[in-house]
C-alpha cells in the first residue's frame, strides 16, 4: 500500500538484506504494544478488536475503489444489484 501511494512511501521501505518491510513491520508492532497498555474491560477489549477491523476494512474498500477508478482495464465490470444493497440497508437497522 506504500507503493501503490494508499499510505505514506516510508512504509513501503524494504529492508536491504531481509527483503521485508521493515518500517511497517516496526509500525505494527509500535501500534500492538501500545494495547497491551490499555485497560482490560470486555467491553473496551470488543471495541479495541472491531472498530481497527472496521477502520481497516473502510480503507480496502477506498482503495479497490480508488485502483478501479485509476486502471479500469483491472475491472470486470461487474455491478452490484440495487435489491442487493437495499436488503442489506434494511438488514443493518
Amino acid at each position: 500500500m506504500g507503493r501503490s501511494g494508499a499510505l505514506p512511501e516510508v512504509f513501503a521501505r524494504i529492508h536491504p538484506r531481509w527483503k521485508s518491510p521493515h518500517v511497517a513491520c516496526f509500525a505494527v508492532f509500535q501500534l500492538a504494544s501500545v494495547g497491551l497498555l490499555l485497560p482490560t474491560e470486555l467491553t473496551f477489549l470488543f471495541l479495541a478488536i472491531n472498530v481497527p477491523i472496521l477502520i481497516k476494512y473502510f480503507c480496502i474498500c477506498i482503495s479497490a475503489r480508488k485502483v478501479v477508478r485509476s486502471h479500469p482495464e483491472l475491472s470486470s465490470g461487474f455491478v452490484l444489484p440495487a435489491n442487493v444493497v437495499a436488503w442489506c440497508a434494511s438488514a443493518v437497522q
